[in-house]
């Protein structure tokens, strides 16, 4: 009743009606900065999320309508990667709705209101004009210091002034915004592209070169890494150095750089108020090493925890058999439950840890806003007069130290992450940069037409690197003349083997020579002597490939008639025939479709199919029943006609 009696005394029902609708489009207004922040923080969780592989589910509600907010639970990191793009889209696509509706709604709002005022203040004046003049000549008299023109005209002029401006200011808001946006997402997109196009790069020529150089190590390399998961360091120290390289450097870049320019532009703008804010920022960043030292300690003992458990699974399936045997089944799942307890403990303290941090850093930045809204508004009073502190000075200097303060924080993991990269790449580059003592990859050597099988032992010693006071040979000398069938005899461990491996170029002698034609061994190009040479040890090793991959392997343009010959003096032939596809039959993991002496046969015809001047036969029948072992014999001795065999 009385904004009526006061303010709208001489509006109409029109008027008023434009009014109150005018507040309730401004009252639309008013929420859109409050969703807008609310999307910006559904957008920060889910970057924090994804970028850690973890369940995003409830943790949006806005991005969900518009595509976002996707939950693929705690899946690999190209998934939730492909979700952030749909995520940034639906975003992309709130903040311009906002933005559209923000703009609609207080353009809406500003134009009934100014409207039913100006509506209202064009028959204000032609009132009080009629009411200044129906007054007497007392009223002036008694009235001399009023500026009748004054109070018709300045109130409105200035107000409308103020309006045109407010509308100025609206549209140069909207532009500086959409210009903000657009190059935001420009360079954003930009160096997301071109840090994961380079890091992609980089790992795809890393592998490659990583396989090649782990492929020319001699054997003593393997022999004395054992425990070394070459599978692992190819795929997942691989992948640890492209992430390092990849887009976390341009968000990590991005973090630290608006760090270093929030700061700035807040000093600028006040240095008082700044630092008295900045003050919370080294409690924070102590509150965020000591979460982030423990958080990492517990991850390394739930990572080793559950590392032990994989082995113990491992073991236990590789040796399945065994374990039904002897009814192990309960003894080895009570074994991996004790051996996922510290797993289990550990990522609850790690669970712990995180809230703690998450917890603290919300109270710190609350603190921080706090610290600038009392100390400021201090300050706004205090300055009253010269004017530097006022609300959009203390408001701009709170984003600023909002901003910082929250990337330092987002920076952690992904520094976390480029640590991860460079210790991966000390392992990694370890292997590349090794030389290898006898490698097949390098094209140097003599190369003969062909070898016709004498071969030399000349005074060799030799013990294995992993077993360096072990003395295998000592002195030993041999000459085996070619087409010869030579059966090296002994007790287990006395070098048979081992002297079969020299002759392949597995191992360098520690002294003395092997010849073959008399060409020294170690002068010779090493892939054109292996390819020389064919091998069948007692334990056939094949490949997942089909029988024609497993035979020809190592070998180029084998024609088919070379092939089945190979297979014929194998005694392979007949049965290779009776499978479903023959030669191109998929023998599956370690040629699991075949028996013991069938894979055999293969490997025999594998090493004659490079027709090679030098046979040799490391207990091949061994490990066979009395049937295949026969077989296999047939075909030993059908494979060592013409042929120099040890």
């Amino acid at each position: 009743m009385i904004m009526k009696a006061i303010i709208w005394r001489f509006s109409t029902l029109i008027e008023r009606s434009a009014t109150i609708l005018g507040a309730v489009f401004g009252f639309i207004c008013s929420i859109c900065p409050v969703a807008a922040v609310i999307v910006y923080a559904e957008i920060t969780a889910l970057m924090i999320k994804r970028h850690n592989e973890k369940s995003v589910e409830g943790n949006t509600i806005v991005l969900n309508v518009f595509g976002g907010g996707k939950d693929v639970g705690e899946s690999n990191r190209t998934s939730h990667m492909d979700a952030l793009v749909d995520d940034s889209v639906s975003y992309l696509i709130v903040s311009v709705i906002i933005m559209a509706l923000q703009i609609v709604t207080a353009a809406t709002a500003l134009t009934l209101t100014n409207w039913a005022a100006g509506r209202m203040a064009s028959r204000l004046r032609f009132n009080l004009l009629r009411s200044v003049l129906s007054q007497e000549i007392a009223f002036f008299d008694t009235n001399a210091t009023m500026n009748f023109a004054t109070t018709l005209t300045e109130g409105e002029s200035n107000r409308t002034s103020h309006m045109d401006a407010l509308v100025d200011d609206s549209v140069s808001y909207l532009i500086v915004s959409v210009i903000i946006m657009a190059l935001q997402i420009v360079t954003a997109a930009t160096a997301l592209t071109l840090t994961n196009w380079a890091a992609g790069r980089m790992a795809s020529r890393l592998r490659f070169n990583l396989l090649r150089s782990v492929l020319s190590q001699e054997i003593a390399f393997f022999d004395t890494n054992a425990t070394m998961n070459f599978a692992t360091t190819l795929t997942d120290d691989v992948e640890k150095l492209k992430n390092g390289v990849g887009h976390h450097v341009a968000i990590t870049t991005y973090l630290a750089s608006s760090v270093v320019v929030s700061s700035v532009v807040a000093l600028l703008y006040g240095w008082q108020l700044t630092l008295a804010g900045m003050a919370v920022i080294p409690v924070a960043l102590i509150a965020v090493s000591t979460v982030t030292k423990y958080q990492t300690r517990c991850s390394s003992d739930e990572v080793s925890s559950l590392g032990t458990a994989g082995r113990i699974v491992e073991q236990a399936l590789s040796a399945i058999r065994t374990v039904r045997a002897y009814s192990g089944e309960h003894v080895e799942v009570d074994k991996y439950s004790k051996a996922l307890a510290p797993a289990r403990k550990a990522a609850s303290r790690r669970s712990v840890w995180a809230g703690l941090g998450a917890g603290v850093g919300w109270f710190l930045t609350f603190l921080m806003n706090g610290v600038i809204l009392v100390y400021g508004t201090a300050l706004c009073v205090r300055d009253e007069e010269e004017g530097h502190y006022h609300p959009g000075i203390m408001i701009t200097i709170m984003f600023c130290t909002y901003t910082a303060s929250q990337h330092i924080t987002l920076c952690n993991p992904h520094i976390e992450v480029i640590s991860q990269a460079k210790g991966a790449a000390k392992s990694l580059f370890k292997i590349l940069e090794r030389k290898s003592k006898i490698n097949a990859l390098e094209d140097i050597g003599t190369k003969p037409e062909g070898f016709k099988g004498n071969i030399v032992f000349d005074n060799l010693y030799f013990n294995y690197p992993s077993r360096p006071d072990v003395k295998v040979l000592r002195g030993l000398s041999l000459t085996v003349n070619a087409g010869e069938t030579v059966a090296l005899v002994g007790g287990s461990g006395c070098g048979k083997s081992t002297l079969l491996q020299l002759l392949q170029r597995a191992y360098e002698p520690d002294s003395g020579q092997i010849f073959l034609d008399g060409h020294k061994l170690d002068s010779l190009l090493l892939h054109h002597y292996r390819r020389s040479i064919g091998v069948v040890g007692q334990e056939p090793v094949l490949f997942s490939g089909t029988i024609r991959y497993n035979i020809t392997i190592g070998l180029e343009n084998v024609s088919e008639s070379d092939m089945i010959k190979a297979a014929q003096i194998a005694h392979a032939h007949q049965f290779i025939t009776k499978l479903s596809n023959g030669y191109d039959t998929v023998l599956g993991e370690c040629g699991a479709l075949l028996s013991g002496g069938q894979k055999q046969r293969i490997a025999i015809a594998r090493a004659l199919v490079r027709n090679p001047a030098v046979l040799l036969l490391d207990e091949p029948t061994s490990a066979l029943d009395p049937a295949s072992e026969r077989q296999v014999q047939a075909a030993l001795d059908s494979a060592s006609e013409g042929r120099t065999t040890l």
